[in-house]
């Protein structure tokens, strides 16, 4: 069993609120077990995006569980007021003023650093000097030239490279794409709470995640996505911004086929209740849980959402405007 999920065992268990039998916390480390060659992540979720995504919180943890393990948690692209152009909300959308928007913001954000936070500053004068290469090519690429080399490729090369580039803007915080973000951070490090210094409240889901899939960026070189983003002809980079957060990026967001549970209260943790109706856990590294979603539309009142998204072979579709 990963050392890091071991220790859920050691929680108060909870299913749907309830305390579980010990058959069930057998059949949670069954499960545990079968989670081997997998990247662990962490995500906290405060009690503000809790009630934007939900329409609930820990006080009602029955209803929380529901929403959580029907739909997963989003970018704040799905659900939050949006403060920026119109052409953003889309995830597929590949218009000049996308990759306009983009080439500006790297300008602002590796050129000039006109940034406000001082540990975004520092952290970015780290990132600059450790990737030259990169920062001299938006330097020194104009916004013509930018617009004229996107234009020569497909559409399926113009959204990787939308999503390379929007992804790494998006560690960088508000500073970086804004709250149209479609991306969705992650750590690796269990103890993330306190590295960022978060405030207890809110949850911490867990769950896990396979390096090879096409939809989760680690800024690595190795990576599916900066494979490709090279492959076109485009700069990676292989650091990350802020390095002590161990981040893992997902576009979109994290399906409930692959969240373990939740982390609340002092000392609690609530299981995916699929995990407990006795799955055959022998693929679900790669495929995850087997989950529930018939009822995903008909909820979808319940929720905060303003469009969602599906995955198909990988890759993420939006269906907009919900309400």
């Amino acid at each position: 069993m990963n050392r890091k999920l071991n220790r859920l065992l050691n929680k108060t268990l909870t299913c749907k609120g309830n305390p579980v039998s010990e058959e069930e916390k057998k059949i949670l480390e069954s499960f545990l077990n079968a989670l081997f060659r997998v990247s662990v992540v962490y995500r906290h979720v405060g009690d503000s995006y809790l009630e934007m995504q939900y329409r609930t919180r820990t006080n009602n943890i029955e209803l929380l569980s529901e929403h959580i393990f029907l739909y997963g948690d989003k970018g704040k692209l799905f659900y939050e007021e949006l403060d920026q152009k119109t052409f953003n909300k889309d995830i597929s959308e590949i218009k000049d003023e996308v990759f306009s928007f983009i080439y500006k913001k790297y300008k602002k954000v590796f050129v000039e650093k006109a940034l406000k936070s001082h540990k975004t500053i520092d952290a970015v004068d780290t990132f600059c000097k450790k990737e030259p290469s990169f920062v001299s090519f938006w330097s020194n690429m104009t916004e013509e030239e930018w617009l004229k080399r996107i234009d020569k490729l497909d559409e399926k090369e113009k959204r990787k490279i939308k999503d390379y580039y929007v992804s790494l803007l998006h560690t960088v915080g508000l500073a970086g794409y804004g709250r149209n973000s479609y991306f969705l951070s992650t750590s690796r490090d269990m103890n993330i709470r306190n590295i960022m210094g978060w405030q207890n409240d809110g949850i911490e889901i867990v769950g896990w995640t396979k390096i090879s899939r096409k939809n989760v960026i680690t800024y690595d070189k190795t990576e599916k996505l900066s494979v490709i983003v090279k492959s076109i002809g485009f700069p990676i980079v292989s650091h990350a911004i802020f390095p002590v957060q161990r981040e893992i990026t997902y576009k979109c967001g994290i399906l409930p086929h692959y969240i373990v549970g939740y982390l609340y209260g002092k000392d609690s943790f609530e299981i995916n209740p699929y995990i407990l109706k006795k799955q055959d856990f022998g693929s679900v590294c790669e495929k995850g849980l087997d989950i529930d979603q018939t009822l995903f539309y008909q909820r979808l009142s319940e929720v905060g959402y303003k469009s969602t998204y599906i995955e198909l072979d990988d890759m993420s579709f939006q269906i907009p405007e919900l309400i």
